[in-house]
């Protein structure tokens, strides 16, 4: 419990609730959806860096290739999105 410094009131903690992350068998069912749709390798890696990183929409559509390649073209920081990003790589 925490003491508000203005009053001699106890304040409760917060509960911070853990986020949803898909299964196996949903993220196995999204794939097969976006398959269908339009730009199915576009929303393929999205859903799959989404799903892997931990990134949300607006961080990955803030990305920019200087954020992940170098001057020569070689990757800069792979480790920047986490060891599941190179899963996102293989499964294309």
């Amino acid at each position: 419990m925490k003491t508000n410094c203005l009053h001699t009131k106890t304040l409760p903690e917060k509960q911070v609730a853990q986020a949803k992350t898909l299964t196996q068998a949903e993220l196995d069912q999204v794939l097969r959806y976006v398959a269908g749709k339009q730009y199915p390798e576009r929303n393929r890696l999205l859903v799959l860096m989404s799903f892997w990183s931990g990134m949300r929409v607006g961080e990955i559509a803030a990305l920019r290739i200087c954020d992940v390649r170098n001057d020569d073209g070689s990757i800069d920081r792979p480790a920047l999105f986490g060891p599941g990003l190179m899963s996102v790589y293989a499964a294309l």
